[in-house]
């Protein structure tokens, strides 16, 4: 009796991480359609990626309701536990992650014509960004503490870009006419949402180190 009670909590933890991992990947894909998006400045792509936003949330409401059933039903201690929680914490990151990227979508949306310096300067962070998407995904489905650092190392350098970009971006915003001024700051809206969407995925290497070892470190 007891070894089908633990097998049954094992394929429920399985069927957690199962979605975890289609999370991660469904949030890779809004991030490279999104950065396709700015690239042709394709406002179907982004009208695409706005309406298929809410798939996200469902997926984190799923997540959640997994994770709450398997605590009441089996009551899990230690390690399992942590498992557990830290899924919860990861998918609303993940969930955080896509409403940038929604944002970024609503940019093109907003913008008449293609502003081809700030479109440059926007897509500087699309190799960053989808190498640490790989990277966390990686860490969490490996569990390895050593990756997950890695990513931190690779934030380093979007948090570096944004500031620089911050510089000359708000500089455009002060000294410009009001159409360039308005571009500026358009762009300044973007680029935060990615700078963001980097820390999140700080926040998640955080939760699988703390899965690890069970230690709460702050990366960011």
């Amino acid at each position: 009796m007891e070894k089908d009670l633990r097998k049954t909590f094992e394929l429920s933890l399985k069927d957690l991480k199962d979605k975890m991992i289609e999370m991660f990947n469904r949030v890779e894909q809004v991030y490279k359609s999104m950065f396709i998006a700015l690239e042709k400045m394709d406002v179907k792509l982004a009208q695409d990626l706005i309406d298929h936003d809410k798939e996200i949330n469902e997926m984190e409401d799923s997540i959640n309701e997994t994770s709450f059933l398997v605590i009441l039903k089996q009551c899990p201690v230690a390690r399992d536990l942590r498992m557990i929680l830290t899924a919860i914490k990861i998918a609303n990151d993940l969930e955080r992650m896509a409403d940038y990227a929604t944002n970024c979508a609503m940019y093109i949306l907003k913008t008449n014509q293609v502003h081809k310096a700030y479109n440059d300067e926007i897509l500087k962070y699309k190799e960053y960004l989808l190498d640490m998407l790989v990277t966390i995904k990686k860490a969490y489905d490996e569990n390895d503490v050593s990756i997950a650092f890695d990513v931190c190392d690779k934030d380093d350098r979007v948090d570096s870009l944004y500031r620089k970009q911050l510089d000359d971006f708000v500089e455009v915003a002060k000294t410009m006419t009001d159409e360039k001024a308005e571009e500026a700051s358009r762009a300044l809206l973007v680029i935060k949402q990615l700078e963001r969407a980097g820390d999140h995925m700080t926040n998640i290497a955080e939760h699988i180190i703390y899965l690890k070892g069970g230690k709460l470190v702050e990366l960011n």
